[in-house]
């Protein structure tokens, strides 16, 4: 076997980054499981603002208070029937 897998440090410094990325992902990861309308918009606040530490909680804040999808188009009014009706 290999030497760095048998290594118990080796197995907690991948579970701690691991946990990491998770961690940083966070904002975009509630964006898609709540189905947010600029989920692009989020992802994009998300990297940069992981590297400068700033952006994250931006990312957090647009990530729960953008509104979903599904409320968006249940907003809209219905189609105008078709002409010759």
């Amino acid at each position: 076997m290999n030497a760095f897998t048998d290594d118990l440090n080796f197995w907690l410094a991948l579970l701690l980054v691991a946990l990491a990325v998770l961690v940083a992902l966070l904002p975009t990861l509630i964006a898609i499981i709540r189905g947010a309308e600029e989920i692009s918009l989020i992802l994009l606040f998300n990297v940069i603002g992981c590297v400068t530490f700033l952006g994250w909680p931006v990312a957090l804040m647009l990530a729960i208070r953008a509104p979903r999808r599904r409320d968006l188009l249940s907003s809209l009014p219905p189609p105008p029937p078709p002409p010759g009706r």
